[in-house]
């Protein structure tokens, strides 16, 4: 019997994963509770048409997106490593055994102790990689719970200055942190005021994002009292792309 994907082009879970802004591990969950259609190969592996794509979008899907590797964060010691790999002395450093995703950030820090400054033989604005970080596109990661939210923003995201993903619980989020390196952290406080607040603690002392803004979206009435001295801002409902869009030029700015 032939296959109703026969002509469809497959997609890796990854692939599906960047379209939908959301972590492999959240499309192996759909795939499971039978949500979307997908076929194994030899390997084991699951491989999931366009067309189910298309329709938990609600639009066609661009597939050279879905092939796009997006901007990863280079640390510093990656950049400046060579053909035989890191620089011993960098192994050292601060920065590296920090696992700082900006060593430029920390620069303000005066008379940081463990600090090598290795290759910084000029200012900071006019380091190469500095130059090469700084201008790239920022990373922006919505934690909510609730589809409505994160399916209007996945729709209306397009072709927007900065890269988008979602975490729709604490454990993707926490799986996002260490491998999409958010410069933007948006907390949809509609998850209750405890939550929010329990989960903006946690941003907040994560070792891997040590620069990370965190911004609540909500209600006045929802947003935790006691976060306003941690918070980078604060965003009412409803939560859209050209809200974020103007957050983030706010801070371009400066």
């Amino acid at each position: 019997m032939a296959s109703r994907f026969t002509n469809e082009e497959f997609l890796t879970t990854g692939q599906a994963a960047r379209l939908c802004s959301v972590t492999p591990d959240a499309v192996l969950k759909w795939i499971k509770a039978g949500r979307i259609s997908a076929r194994r190969t030899g390997g084991g592996h699951f491989r999931i048409p366009s067309s189910e794509l298309t329709n938990i979008l609600g639009h066609s899907v661009d597939l050279s997106a879905a092939r796009y590797s997006d901007r990863r964060l280079q640390f510093c010691w990656e950049y400046r490593a060579d053909n035989h790999g890191l620089a011993d002395q960098c192994r050292h450093c601060l920065i590296y055994r920090s696992r700082a995703g900006r060593c430029y950030e920390l620069a303000k820090l005066p008379d940081l102790e463990g600090r090598l400054k290795l290759f910084c033989s000029t200012a900071c604005e006019q380091c190469d990689y500095y130059a090469a970080v700084k201008g790239a596109r920022l990373n922006v990661l919505v934690a909510s719970d609730q589809p409505d939210v994160t399916g209007a923003l996945i729709a209306g995201s397009g072709p927007v200055g900065f890269n988008l993903r979602t975490a729709d619980c604490e454990y993707n989020l926490a799986v996002m942190v260490g491998t999409f390196f958010p410069d933007f952290v948006v907390i949809d406080c509609s998850m209750g005021v405890a939550r929010a607040r329990q989960t903006a603690k946690h941003i907040l002392g994560d070792f891997r994002a040590p620069f990370t803004r965190v911004v609540m979206a909500g209600e006045q009435q929802d947003f935790p009292a006691d976060c306003d001295r941690d918070v980078f801002a604060f965003i009412t409902r409803p939560l859209t792309i050209p809200k974020m869009e103007m957050l983030i030029a706010s801070v371009k700015k400066k």
